[in-house]
C-alpha cells in the first residue's frame, strides 16, 4: 500500500465565517421581530373622546383654507375661450385614440385569419 494516497481531508472553515453567519442570523431575526412587533395591533384608548361640533363654521372654514393655502385660482374667461394648452391636449388625445382604434382593427383582422391548427410552435 501506498503511504500517500493523494486524498486530502476537508478544509476547516475559519471561525470568522461562523460568527458572520450568526451575526447575519441575529440581524434577520431582529428585522422580523421589528416588523412583526411594530405593525401589530395598536392599543386603542378605552373610550374615544366625545365629538363636539364646532360652534363657528365660517371661522373653521377659514382656518382650513388658510392651512391648505390654495394659492391663486385662475378661472377660465367668461367668453368660453380655452387656452392653447387645452386645445393641444384634445388634439393629442384624439390622435392617440385614432391610432389605437386603427391598431385594434388590425389586430382583429389578424386574429380572424388565424385558424385553430395554426399558431406559434414551441
Amino acid at each position: 500500500m501506498q503511504a500517500d494516497a493523494g486524498i486530502y481531508g476537508p478544509l476547516q472553515y475559519s471561525q470568522g465565517w461562523m460568527w458572520t453567519g450568526l451575526a447575519l442570523l441575529v440581524l434577520v431575526l431582529g428585522w422580523y421581530a421589528f416588523v412583526f412587533l411594530g405593525t401589530g395591533q395598536q392599543k386603542v384608548p378605552a373610550q374615544a373622546p366625545r365629538f363636539t361640533p364646532p360652534s363657528d363654521l365660517t371661522a373653521l372654514k377659514e382656518a382650513y383654507l388658510q392651512a391648505a393655502d390654495p394659492g391663486e385660482l385662475q378661472r377660465a374667461p367668461a367668453d368660453g375661450d380655452v387656452g392653447g394648452r387645452t386645445e393641444l391636449y384634445w388634439l393629442l388625445a384624439a390622435g392617440a385614440f385614432l391610432l389605437a382604434l386603427r391598431e385594434t382593427f388590425l389586430e382583429l383582422r389578424q386574429w380572424r385569419q388565424l385558424r385553430p391548427g395554426q399558431g406559434v410552435r414551441t
